[in-house]
């Protein structure tokens, strides 16, 4: 499957992870332009760039995994799977942190 390919089937056939995973790569991919560009890189900025980086490859490898499960489920299949599996870990995060989605 070429690139072309495969940006045609995410936008015919979207699923929960491949929209969430797109604007979030696309957010990503620009904050990493902006502080390549405007923002002086020494010191902690190359750390926080890193960690970018990562959190970019780690988005594409999931748009990767879910287009793969994609060819096994039916869209809407896979988009309910992938609510339930989301939601539940979201709950589970709630309740083993002080009934609290605060970091600090």
């Amino acid at each position: 499957m070429s690139f072309q390919e495969t940006i045609k089937d995410l936008y015919k056939r979207p699923t929960f992870v491949s929209i969430v995973g797109s604007i979030l790569f696309l957010l990503s991919l620009i904050v990493m332009c902006y502080q390549i560009l405007f923002t002086d890189l020494g010191g902690a900025a190359s750390l926080g760039l890193m960690i970018e980086i990562i959190f970019f490859l780690i988005i594409s490898a999931i748009i990767y995994l879910d287009r793969k499960a994609l060819i096994n489920f039916s869209t809407k299949r896979l988009s309910i799977i992938e609510a339930i599996l989301i939601i539940g870990f979201l709950i589970y995060y709630y309740f083993t942190h002080n009934n609290s989605f605060s970091i600090g």
